[in-house]
């Protein structure tokens, strides 16, 4: 459409031009139309050479401009660099999901009076992703959950863990989203694919936040009702992370809590946060409901934890998470 060699100030009129001519009015028998436009574009540099990364960048740039309606926007490497990013994850999540490439990890949390392990957590990671660091959890699950990939990402991993998980006596437990505990299908399918794998539902902790737990209460206890009827049990993530309430604790059917890594952070040094932990341990206990720890990583905190009376506590000291390759024998204890 025009040429490089007129400079980026020419490149930017004759598409501020472009962009009056799109979007002039349009006069019909209907009466006057309005269409509007919104242009992306990129000047070919080092950092960006191939053809396909350069019409990524302009697409960036064009979003850019659709969102804050500013009609033509040149790319910026300061202010798109984290959209590029994730567009870029958000394409390779694509393919990599179907591909297999996403794979199951899982973190052991153990019992405290033993050191057992009495769970495993199940974890999504993206080894060998292609990109410079491979993109963490935090990354991909937001763009997954934004496509409609969550059950697809679950369905996979699950598939992968439940043979390790099958041969231990562990349970296994699983993140669920807002828009999977409100499906009417997301049970029956988790209850068909554990079936497959003869692994009982008595087995399987389905780990709510109290993001989750907050949004449309009533219906979620219900659905909540329902898995426990089905011999799930439910767990209350990250217990204490935001805007926790007790009444939250006698409304929703739970079979456990977990606390979060924020309690952990300042155990040691703060009388009044371990308190708390003391507190809301004997709450739990008085409610016949299991108190579980995050964050556990070193062994003063490990034991200052126990001797809280927690039941249970999982953190990078207890066990890192792992890719799902080891051998279900080791998977008894944490080291």
């Amino acid at each position: 459409l025009m040429s490089p060699s007129h400079g980026r100030e020419s490149a930017d009129l004759n598409l501020q031009a472009l962009h009056e001519c799109l979007t002039a009015p349009i006069y019909s028998e209907a009466g006057q139309v309005s269409v509007g436009a919104s242009i992306g574009w990129v000047v070919r540099g080092t950092a960006i050479m191939g053809v396909s990364e350069i019409f990524h960048a302009a697409d960036v740039a064009m979003r850019r401009a659709k969102v804050e309606h500013l009609g033509v926007v040149e790319f910026d490497p300061v202010v798109d660099s984290a959209a590029l990013a994730s567009s870029a994850i958000e394409l390779a999540l694509r393919q990599a999901l179907p591909a297999g490439r996403i794979r199951a990890a899982l973190q052991p949390i153990i019992s405290v009076s033993d050191g057992k392990i009495v769970s495993l957590e199940l974890l999504a990671r993206w080894p060998g992703s292609g990109f410079p660091r491979d993109p963490a959890p935090n990354d991909f699950i937001p763009i997954a959950e934004r496509l409609g990939l969550l059950n697809d990402m679950l369905w996979s991993t699950l598939s992968e863990a439940l043979p390790v998980v099958a041969g231990t006596n562990s349970c296994l437990a699983i993140n669920v989203s807002p828009s999977q505990l409100t499906s009417r299908l997301f049970l029956a399918k988790l209850s068909a694919i554990i079936a497959r794998h003869h692994v009982p539902p008595q087995r399987i902790e389905l780990e709510i936040t109290e993001q989750v737990a907050f949004r449309n209460v009533t219906e979620n206890c219900a659905v909540l009702d329902e898995a426990r009827r089905l011999g799930f049990r439910v767990v209350l993530d990250d217990f204490g992370s935001g805007y926790s309430s007790l009444a939250i604790l006698d409304r929703l059917p739970l079979d456990k809590i977990k606390l979060d890594r924020a309690f952990v952070a300042e155990l040691k040094e703060r009388a009044v946060t371990q308190k708390i932990m003391q507190a809301t341990v004997s709450l739990a206990h008085d409610l016949g409901i299991v108190c579980s720890v995050e964050g556990i990583e070193c062994a003063e905190t490990a034991a200052l934890v126990a001797s809280f009376g927690c039941d249970q506590m999982q953190g990078y000291w207890i066990g890192m998470p792992e890719l799902v390759t080891a051998p279900a024998c080791l998977l008894e204890r944490a080291s």
